[in-house]
């Protein structure tokens, strides 16, 4: 029972190796409350079952969506499309060449 109790409570550098990311990340997103967990003394705990229900949506609602495209990001991305849809397009070793010149 206690092993299972265990398992289901991380610290936030287990909880850094579950999610295959950096653990400043984790402390980082603890702190600013978009992580759930609970701070008990100094220490964070988190428990599993939280975050893999903040991993479901966190995959239906992007960190990204928060912050809108400025209209330079937009412009951007449409003359990359119409790049693309032209065949305007180069290899990734060609780039390279071309930055290196």
């Amino acid at each position: 029972m206690a092993t299972t109790i265990r398992s289901e409570i991380l610290t936030p550098e287990e909880a850094s190796r579950y999610l295959r990311v950096h653990s400043q990340t984790v402390y980082r997103r603890l702190r600013a409350g978009k992580l759930p967990g609970a701070k008990i003394g100094d220490q964070w705990r988190i428990r599993k079952a939280d975050l893999d229900d903040y991993l479901k949506g966190s995959m239906a609602q992007s960190a990204f969506d928060e912050e809108p495209l400025s209209a330079a990001d937009l412009k951007a991305i449409r003359r990359g499309l119409d790049d693309i849809r032209l065949g305007r397009v180069i290899s990734r070793e060609a780039h390279r060449r071309k930055r290196s010149a």
